[in-house]
């Protein structure tokens, strides 16, 4: 007999009689519930009768909503447009609160202990935090200035190159912070070189996360390899020099 064949036992929601169904169909949605479309409608008719009327908290519309719905402290408002304009939607959960000042507009609000433990709890709205057309504060969310290289702290590429998405659009941070130093587009066929890379251990390619606009310079891919060895770190010098091995 094939798996989808076997009779499993279940329980009429309705009646409480015991009926078998086949593996196959109790998987579908649905299934399993009522041993026949008599007890199913039967059951509909009994959630109308218990159903109440209630009255929409944001349109003032009366609508039907069952006592186990209620029971969950639910059926408060119509619709999802009307609960999503319900002033309690975005009531802030309950539980210990901290009072801060947002770094953007100076706004104060409340935050969770352990938001502000993991460094968020900075921006009171989203729109203090992403403003349209800011990409610099969005660049500067990300870099830790801590160091003398300003180390990016969000995303990268393969490689290690600093890389973030803001506006549908992606972007090569280290380039974009070169452009704005040189106060142009980096030209065809140049790169943004970074000319710190003597400052680590060999092996050790980190160097790539620097978006410090005074370690930044344009160059082609001969200016580029000719930093790597003076660093040590081109192809060609292996072993030791710059962890690159023949393995």
């Amino acid at each position: 007999m094939p798996r989808k064949s076997i009779p499993v036992e279940c329980r009429c929601r309705y009646c409480e009689d015991l009926f078998f169904l086949p593996l196959g169909r109790l998987a579908q949605s649905g299934r399993g519930t009522y041993c026949s479309p008599r007890c199913y409608y039967a059951d509909r008719r009994a959630w109308v009768t218990q159903a109440t009327t209630s009255t929409c908290e944001v349109c003032g519309k009366g609508f039907r909503v069952s006592p186990s719905v209620r029971a969950k402290g639910k059926g408060r408002c119509c619709s999802t447009a009307c609960w999503s304009r319900h002033p309690d939607k975005y009531r802030p959960p309950p539980g210990p609160r901290i009072e801060r000042a947002c770094v953007a507009c100076g706004k104060t609000f409340s935050v969770r202990p352990s938001s502000v433990e993991s460094g968020r709890g900075r921006y009171c709205s989203l729109a203090c935090w992403h403003p349209p057309g800011d990409i610099w504060r969005a660049v500067e969310r990300r870099v830790d200035r801590s160091g003398v290289c300003h180390m990016w702290t969000g995303a990268v590429t393969g490689p290690g190159y600093p890389e973030m998405t803001f506006e549908q659009v992606v972007y090569r941070v280290h380039r974009l912070v070169l452009e704005r130093k040189l106060g142009r587009p980096i030209a065809v066929g140049m790169m943004a070189c970074h000319q710190c890379e003597h400052l680590y251990p060999p092996g050790d390619t980190s160097y790539r996360r620097c978006i410090n606009p005074d370690h930044l310079a344009e160059g082609d891919k001969r200016t580029n390899a000719a930093d790597n060895l003076r660093a040590g770190r081109h192809r060609s010098q292996r072993g030791a020099t710059n962890g690159v091995t023949d393995a």
